[in-house]
């Protein structure tokens, strides 16, 4: 999809002077985010693009013609109806510019400017329609934004055409400003009316890397809205599977954490033991990159809450791995998973017979780094181990 796998990438130039986990700190400074300062080897982040890949002749998007003030928005709109495509696109890439601000945003809405961008939506102009889903998805990052683009049904509509189109970049515009209204619960309610959930399950097996891993961060945003049931109906599960067959690491790790959603409810555990899913996570436990054994882990954890998976998973011997996880101090969430998983498989006399015998002093001496929820779990594992019925 992109000419260069390190395209716009912030590592492009630095990737072998400066260490992984200091840039992505630098990085998360600069955006006021918070590091997760015991990850001892994280993966680079990727930092998307801005600019449209499609290529706009006489256009340049380095530039903008806007007018002053509040006459700016007024007067783009009516370019928009202009005959001139070149006009057209001049007034699509300023606004792409300017709906940036939350001032814009809102006087954007009251000019009804996203209604208008509807029917550019399917413009023959490749660059209008990857421009245009991108002037969406910043619309969609204000709350009162994805009320606007879900109120039309005409915009849902135009985007479903787009997550069709025959271009990979303007796919990936639709189905990232999809990914970014699914963020808001109740627009992510309108979009599961809308049948968004039937519609990824659909196009998650044949879409290329960057645009199943935004489908996939979707899903997991509308399974949180009371329909893994339906999910689980129409064999989102056994899809997910499938795509477990794939290499990529990104892949995995969403494919893997959508498994988990869906494995928290009581039809998904059902579901998992019928398909045996604990002998499918087996090999990705033994996985030796953190991200896959991490959310493995995690999946583990849901399907070992029933008896059947406690059962399963002792006889495919995963236990072993599981103290193994456990003892990584360097990823919270992995730790924490595994002591959970292990404190489920313990609940079996057969389980809690194993670890009494052979790994109390081994659990005992885990380094938590003294985190309060981990030395929880790991203290609530040597109850289970050491009760006596």
């Amino acid at each position: 999809m992109y000419p260069c796998p390190m395209l716009h990438s912030y590592y492009q130039r630095c990737e072998n002077q400066i260490p992984r986990r200091a840039l992505n700190r630098m990085i998360d400074q600069a955006m006021l985010k918070d590091t997760d300062c015991r990850e001892l080897d994280p993966p680079i982040l990727r930092l998307n693009s801005l600019h449209p890949e499609c290529y706009a002749p006489h256009v340049d998007v380095t530039r903008a013609k806007c007018a002053f003030g509040r006459r700016a928005l007024p007067k783009l709109r009516t370019e928009l109806h202009s005959e001139h495509p070149r006009i057209v696109r001049q007034a699509v890439n300023t606004i792409a510019d300017l709906i940036h601000n939350p001032e814009s945003v809102v006087e954007a809405i009251r000019l009804r400017i996203p209604d208008r961008l509807a029917d550019l939506l399917v413009s023959e102009d490749p660059f209008l329609r990857e421009r245009i889903g991108m002037i969406y998805t910043s619309l969609a990052s204000q709350s009162n934004g994805g009320s606007a683009i879900t109120g039309n049904p005409s915009i849902v509509c135009n985007l479903v055409k787009n997550l069709r189109d025959d271009l990979d970049c303007v796919r990936l515009r639709a189905a990232e400003a999809i990914e970014m209204l699914a963020r808001n619960c109740r627009v992510a309610q309108d979009l599961c009316a809308f049948g968004f959930i039937d519609l990824i399950v659909d196009r998650i097996i044949e879409e290329k890397k960057d645009i199943l891993v935004v489908h996939l961060e979707t899903l997991k945003s509308l399974l949180d809205c009371d329909q893994k049931i339906h999910a689980i109906e129409i064999g989102t599960m056994d899809k997910l599977v499938m795509l477990l067959q794939r290499k990529d690491e990104d892949i995995l790790v969403a494919s893997l954490a959508c498994l988990a959603i869906l494995c928290s409810h009581p039809v998904g555990k059902q579901k998992s033991i019928d398909m045996d899913l604990l002998f499918v996570l087996k090999t990705f436990l033994e996985d030796e990159r953190r991200a896959v054994h991490t959310k493995a882990a995690g999946v583990v954890a849901f399907v070992t809450i029933t008896t059947p998976g406690k059962l399963r998973a002792l006889d495919l011997q995963i236990m072993g791995r599981l103290l193994e996880l456990a003892t990584d101090f360097h990823c919270r969430e992995l730790q924490l998973m595994a002591l959970k998983a292990l404190t489920n498989i313990a609940e079996v006399p057969r389980g809690r017979a194993m670890m009494l015998q052979s790994n109390t002093m081994f659990i005992e001496n885990i380094d938590t780094c003294k985190d309060e929820a981990t030395e929880r779990h790991k203290a609530i594992l040597m109850e289970t181990i050491r009760w006596q019925p």
